[in-house]
Parts: C-alpha cells; structure tokens; sequence
C-alpha cells in the first residue's frame, strides 16, 4: 500500500487511459484546500465532513485508535456505467494501493 501523493505522481497514466483519480476525505472543503494544492490537477479531493460518502462505500474504520470516526482508505474503479468493477480497501489509515496494480486493473 501507497501514501496518495504516489497516484498523484502517476495521474498523467491514468487520464491516458481515460480515468481520473478521485479523493474523499472526512474533512471540509477549506481543511482540504492546502492538500489539493499538494497533489497538483492530477487527484480532484472531495470533502465529506458528515461522512456519509465514507459511510456508503463502507469505508469506515470499524475500530479507529483514537476512538473517533475515522475513514479507512480505499480505492474504486468505477466504471462509465457507475458500476464499482474493483475495490481496494486497506487496513490502516494512510496506505494506497501500488499505483501499478491499479494502472494494470485499468489496462
């Protein structure tokens, strides 16, 4: 698993093969402001600060230390139709999948 400023570093290979790389995060939108600046044009960040995103897509860490809401990370390829083709949802807070695992699913 990866920090998400790798798929960033790779988002050029993505949108070459017609995906983009979307992000959510528990924050608000100011909060996230200084992170999209970081990742560059290559991730568009997604604020959802009540986390019912998080909640859908199951991604909410079941036993988050400290105790509080807390989302884990995961990654969805999401097809033109909507449909969810694959998913990677990790254990612990800030891993990412290899980006080249990813770029292979897509291929």
């Amino acid at each position: 698993m990866r920090e998400l400023g790798e798929l960033a570093g790779v988002s050029a290979e993505f949108r070459k093969l017609g995906a983009r790389i979307y992000a959510i995060a528990h924050q608000d939108r100011e909060t996230l402001r200084e992170l999209q600046t970081d990742l560059g044009p290559g991730v568009t960040l997604l604020a959802d600060p009540e986390g019912k995103v998080i909640v859908a897509f199951g991604m909410l860490d079941p036993s988050p230390f400290p105790p509080r809401p807390m989302a884990r990370a995961g990654i969805f390829l999401i097809n033109r139709d909507g449909l969810i083709e694959r998913r990677w949802l990790s254990d612990r807070y800030h891993e990412r999948p290899d980006p080249q695992e990813i770029l292979r699913a897509l291929r």
